[in-house]
């Protein structure tokens, strides 16, 4: 761990990117090292897109329901409509979050890094936002599926 945090310090002073100990709490960093690419920065906004990318697996199921899917159907079910439109409205946020990661893995390491800042300025709403929609989701599986929206399972 001390190669990739040395490397790291070296960002923060040229980027002025948030602390290591900060960065690595929620995107836990220091696994960079046992993978290294030589492009930290790089690597970070990978590490962050794996994140996005799992938050948007976590919705999807909401937002674009599939009817064959029991799965689906009881979290989408169970929810309401104003609160799968709140989901459906942070899904966009964050695929587009997920996108620009993905463009800024394509472009250089200073401009990777602003966009690194931005999604970190981003990133406590973003994660306590998601959170919340998650304990929504998992209170969906203590609940019956309506009658009328039940269906045939087997």
């Amino acid at each position: 761990m001390d190669t990739i945090k040395s490397e790291y310090d070296v960002l923060i002073k040229k980027h002025k990117l948030p602390s290591f100990n900060k960065l690595d709490a929620e995107f836990e960093i220091r696994a960079l090292e046992e993978n290294r690419s030589g492009r930290p920065v790089k690597a970070i906004i990978r590490v962050m897109a794996n994140k996005l990318r799992n938050f948007l697996e976590i919705l999807d199921p909401i937002v674009s329901p599939n009817p064959n899917s029991l799965h689906s159907m009881i979290a989408v079910n169970n929810l309401s409509e104003s609160i799968k439109k709140e989901m459906y409205i942070f899904y966009k946020k964050i695929g587009a979050l997920y996108q620009e990661c993905l463009f800024y893995d394509l472009e250089d390491d200073d401009k990777a890094a602003v966009f690194i800042k931005k999604l970190w300025k981003q990133w406590e709403k973003i994660k306590q936002t998601q959170k919340r929609y998650m304990k929504l989701i998992i209170d969906t599986w203590d609940k019956e599926i309506p009658k009328q929206k039940a269906g045939y399972h087997g």
